[in-house]
């Protein structure tokens, strides 16, 4: 098997969708493709390999030699290939202070799914990191846009439940989302809140966005044959 190549970069903050990949640790190693369709932009060095990370990244140094051992721990953790972020793990998101702020809401509602008395709201992309999702069928085929819907199942907690949702086209990731929604962000109107907005995505998908107490409340797309109705 093939090395991964790409750019690797050690960046602090980073929140890992995947819970296997998860450990102890403010410092996490990112590692973005070079096919990667978006600017990514880190503030720390980009390196050309793990291997040149662990020579040459002063802070990787830093908490490689630590008095501290939980830091020469995390320093050893970070590198094993196992616990490397991947693109696929984690969520980008354009850097726009005024749309950070109104997506906190969009994550957990159109990417995760919210929970609230037993019941679930939200969740319009179907990505390997669904939290709580058993099983899933199609109750309605793709349009031209790739838009679909389906009946979900979800476990947490120790408790169950089922919704029907419209979803983004499948082979969208949760970044990709990000984009698509900031573009229609940029198109509506920011003074009007509690309301249900109509706009398009940068590829040209229908949506319904509302803002409630300056996030998104709620985002997801119109099938064609919730246009026709």
């Amino acid at each position: 098997m093939s090395k991964p190549t790409g750019r690797y970069y050690l960046v602090k903050g980073l929140s890992n969708l995947n819970p296997h990949k998860n450990f102890n640790s403010e410092w996490r190693i990112a590692l973005i493709p070079e096919s990667c369709p978006y600017p990514i932009q880190f503030k720390t060095k980009a390196h050309e390999s793990l291997k040149h990370l662990k020579k040459y990244d002063l802070k990787y140094q830093e908490l490689k030699n630590s008095s501290n051992p939980k830091e020469r721990k995390a320093a050893q953790k970070m590198v094993d290939p196992k616990f490397i972020c991947d693109f696929q793990d984690l969520i980008f998101t354009p850097l726009n202070l005024e749309w950070n702020q109104y997506a906190v809401g969009l994550l957990e509602h159109s990417i995760h799914g919210k929970w609230t008395n037993g019941q679930v709201s939200g969740f319009h992309l179907l990505n390997r990191h669904s939290i709580g999702l058993v099983k899933w069928s199609e109750t309605l085929p793709a349009d031209s846009k790739g838009v679909w819907k389906g009946e979900f199942h979800f476990e947490r907690n120790g408790k169950s439940a089922s919704k029907i949702s419209t979803m983004f086209p499948l082979n969208w990731s949760p970044t990709h989302l990000m984009f698509e929604a900031y573009s229609a962000f940029q198109e509506i109107d920011l003074n009007l809140e509690f309301v249900n907005q109509t706009t398009r995505t940068s590829s040209g998908i229908p949506v319904v966005m509302r803002l409630e107490n300056q996030t998104v409340k709620t985002f997801y797309p119109l099938h064609q044959t919730d246009l026709e109705n």
